[in-house]
């Protein structure tokens, strides 16, 4: 019952820090962290020692599996070279650099604990930069890059993560045992991720009950991670991969209500964990505090106020090299990829906040490792500064730089648009050969008009109206489909980006489950 009452009042702060944090227009990350330093140091609040391997396999999964399913996948191959040069270079490059500083700072610490400490604190959670800069004007392509490098950077950070932790456990490390057990845990995470999501896609598919579909994509998630951890490969690029393959073939099975469900059900469930993954780390920290003097080793907290500054700074010393420096060496890729507007790249240097995932995989580090506790208060604070400091000035600095958003397309809008109707016309006059299809498919001023005859109708001959509204009701939910079809095509065939397929997707999705409430209203 206690732990109970203690849940209860975790969510319930979980809820007052959210609405604080709109009502003082911060990130919301920012306040759960607040949140987690005050129960740090508030006496009388219990310590808590968390089960390590609980703590990755309860908390990672969902949260890279939403990360993944959600991604724009079209877009993010457009701009997968950049994506790549943060996800895997930057990573790899903030990895050792934070490493050797940490080394700098804590002889004691054996070197694979201060590479393990580098490899968790190197992804930024570049999630919670986009939904920072959703509120001021970006270009897409400046969102799109910080949300794929999020989704990758995850998967290389853990990656080496888990090498560093192997090591303290073996205490030898290999340079060629190394490459080859990457190799295993890329390709069999790679296989499982794929295996999975193709497998729960083929279930999902025929159960037709959006509960049940929701509940599938949840099984997916943990069983990816528990399957290749249980044959000793990347649970992480196995979660990624399932949620990817699972993105990929929705459209082909998930129904418009499972749709609008499942973006609810996640988006909840993804609150749920960061609120307490981030309350967590605070009792934990209290019980670190608990076994000493009582005291916060402040020694350790001004090293990693250091150690902050070095993120930042090596995101710099990164990002504007490379943003540039491969388009000046090779012009081929220069012609098709000009050089990028220098506040464009400005912002993406800037957008280093770490998150949630940090601290899942910090939470991880098994408790017999040398120096966890430091390692935990480390991480801590890096998070601490890195979302105060930038996550407070992200927007603001967009906004004073005016990137100014992507230019509309109203026209290729109404084109695409038209092109939907012609695809529903096209399917009707097929399926019906009436001649009154065709006129009254072409223009919906008809087909608004009709609705009202069949009111006037249902006063005079009710089942005459019921006739006549179930076969308008019919003849639009068939359009519809025939406009699904047609907006898959192109997305497939490249012709269209994510942002207009999804746009069009929810208008489609939206309109059917009204037509389908009208008709069950009917029916009954």
């Amino acid at each position: 019952m206690e732990t109970f009452g203690t849940v209860t009042l975790l969510m319930a702060g979980a809820v007052g820090l959210a609405f604080a944090a709109r009502w003082l227009r911060l990130p919301y990350a920012v306040a759960l962290v607040l949140a987690g330093m005050v129960l740090a140091v508030t006496p009388g609040v219990p310590p808590l020692r968390l089960d390590p391997k609980l703590a990755m396999a309860f908390f990672l999964p969902p949260l890279l599996q939403a990360s993944a399913f959600f991604t724009p996948l079209r877009d993010f191959s457009r701009n997968l070279r950049p994506i790549l040069m943060l996800a895997l270079g930057l990573v790899g490059f903030t990895t050792v650099l934070v490493g050797w500083t940490t080394k700098q700072f804590f002889p004691e610490l054996p070197w694979a604990v201060c590479f393990a400490f580098g490899a968790l604190i190197a992804p930024p959670d570049a999630a919670a930069a986009s939904a920072v800069m959703s509120a001021v004007a970006v270009p897409r392509r400046v969102i799109t890059i910080l949300e794929g490098e999020s989704l990758l950077n995850d998967a290389s950070g853990l990656v080496l993560y888990n090498f560093a932790v192997a090591a303290v456990a073996t205490g030898a490390f290999s340079a060629w045992g190394a490459a080859a057990s990457f190799g295993f845990l890329a390709a069999g995470g790679l296989l499982i991720g794929w295996a999975t999501g193709r497998l729960a896609s083929f279930v999902a598919a025929r159960l037709n009950d959006p509960v049940l579909e929701i509940t599938v994509s949840f099984l997916a998630a943990f069983g990816s991670f528990a399957g290749a951890e249980a044959v000793h490969a990347s649970g992480v690029l196995a979660t990624v991969m399932c949620g990817l393959t699972v993105a990929w073939h929705a459209p082909e099975w998930m129904s418009p209500r499972t749709r609008v469900d499942a973006k609810a059900v996640w988006d909840f469930a993804v609150f749920v964990l960061n609120s307490l993954v981030f309350t967590l780390i605070g009792l934990e920290l209290r019980g670190i505090i608990a076994e000493g003097d009582g005291a916060i080793e402040w020694h350790v907290v001004g090293h990693g106020l250091l150690i902050a500054l070095v993120l930042i700074v090596s995101r710099f010393v990164w990002v504007f090299p490379m943003a540039y420096g491969y388009r000046l060496l090779l012009p081929k890729v220069r012609a098709k990829d000009p050089y990028p507007g220098w506040r464009n790249v400005a912002v993406v240097s800037w957008a280093g906040m770490r998150g949630v995932v940090s601290l899942a995989a910090a939470l991880g580090i098994p408790n017999d490792v040398p120096g966890r506790d430091t390692v935990l208060l480390l991480t801590f604070t890096c998070i601490l500064v890195t979302l105060v400091l930038q996550g407070t000035t992200l927007g603001p600095l967009a906004g004073a730089l005016k990137l100014g958003r992507d230019t509309p397309r109203p026209k290729a809008d109404a084109q695409l648009r038209r092109r939907l109707a012609d695809a529903a016309v096209d399917h009707l006059s097929a399926l019906h050969e009436d001649a009154m299809v065709g006129p009254f498919a072409r223009d919906l001023t008809p087909f608004y008009a009709a609705q009202a005859a069949g009111e006037r109708l249902r006063e005079v001959n009710p089942a005459a109206a019921g006739v006549e509204r179930t076969t308008l009701l019919t003849l639009r939910l068939q359009a519809l489909a025939a406009q699904r079809a047609l907006l898959l095509q192109l997305y497939r065939a490249r012709e269209i980006d994510d942002h207009a397929a999804r746009l069009l997707e929810t208008e489609l999705d939206l309109e059917e489950l009204r037509l389908n409430q009208l008709r069950e209203g009917h029916a009954a």
